[in-house]
Order: structure tokens, then C-alpha cells, then sequence
């Protein structure tokens, strides 16, 4: 989930998205709760993702007003077979403010331990 930081005036977001250990049909990504409110449209495109990675580079535009403050985006993925982990990446993300400037946004990672990998060590 990528989600709007409260307090900035956000009107459309782009940012890259990479999974590793799992695989991502593109209908898997889905605008979030805030985007939704606001009528915001979510495109992706494929792009390479280095060794074993899906990746996509999304935008998301179009409707009226700010991004509201939550969930903008959710990626849904299916784990490859044997998978231990999951690695959520979201990178490069820029937003741009209803006149057009642009605001950098955080980014965030996580990786996801599936059922039956290595417990704790």
C-alpha cells in the first residue's frame, strides 16, 4: 500500500513499484481508498525489474481535487512457488501539486515472510 502523507497538497502521484518473490498481473494493481474518493485513475506499465523482479512505473491522476490522506494504491501479488519472502519496493515517487510543482514523497519497502519459509533464527 502506498499511502498520502497527511498535510501535503498532493494532486497526482508517479512512483515505480517492484516485487520480488511473487508475480504481478497488472490488474493486480488497484487504486486505493483516498485515490477512490477523489475520483483518481490508476495507470501502470510493465517495466524491467532486474533478476526475478516484477515491475511497473504507475501514475495516478484525473478526478477532482487533492489526494485525500490513506491508501492511494494496492498491489496484490501471488507468491512464486517456493517463495520464502516477498519484497514490496516503491521507489522514485513524485507528486505534483495542482499547479504543476512537484513534491517529493517518501518511498517505502517491506518484505513479507510467507508460511513455511525460515522462522527466527
Amino acid at each position: 500500500m502506498l499511502a498520502n502523507p497527511a498535510g501535503k497538497s498532493i494532486a497526482g502521484l508517479q512512483w515505480r513499484v517492484s516485487v520480488t518473490g511473487a508475480t504481478v498481473p497488472k490488474e493486480y494493481l488497484n487504486e486505493g481508498t483516498a485515490a477512490k474518493e477523489t475520483h483518481k485513475m490508476l495507470a501502470c506499465a510493465s517495466v524491467a525489474g532486474g533478476a526475478k523482479a516484477t515491475a511497473f512505473i504507475c501514475m495516478l491522476s484525473g478526478g477532482k481535487g487533492l489526494i485525500a490522506a490513506g491508501p492511494v494504491a494496492v498491489v496484490r501479488f501471488a507468491a512464486a512457488p517456493g517463495a520464502h519472502e516477498v519484497t514490496v519496493q516503491v521507489t522514485g515517487v513524485v507528486g505534483a501539486t495542482p499547479d504543476g510543482h512537484s513534491i517529493d514523497v517518501k518511498g517505502a519497502e517491506a518484505t513479507i515472510a510467507l508460511d513455511g519459509g525460515p522462522g527466527p533464527q
